[in-house]
């Protein structure tokens, strides 16, 4: 189960944080990369998560459960819904 927070962020802006139930690792980067996301090696390579694509960048460290969200254009919280689900199935596989 995914948990959703919003945070406030610079400039009267939002971001969010997604809690997962188990802890992210490198082998999920490629279930997001199969969906069109871009995850840059030298994120991998450093122990970071990090994808963007679709209005969407989302970052964390590997092995937390907790991704840093942001989002741009106007349908953001379609948006954010789709990449929470995409997150449920990424961690649950």
């Amino acid at each position: 189960m995914i948990k959703k927070y919003i945070v406030k962020a610079c400039c009267g802006k939002q971001s969010y944080i997604f809690q997962t139930d188990k802890s992210i690792k490198k082998c999920h980067l490629v279930f997001f990369e199969n969906k069109g996301y871009v995850a840059p090696d030298n994120f991998k390579n450093h122990g970071l998560f990090y994808v963007r694509g679709n209005g969407i960048s989302a970052s964390c460290s590997f092995g937390t459960n907790r991704i840093t969200v942001r989002c741009s254009g106007s349908d953001c919280p379609q948006k954010m819904e789709e990449f929470g689900k995409l997150l449920e199935k990424a961690v649950s596989s």
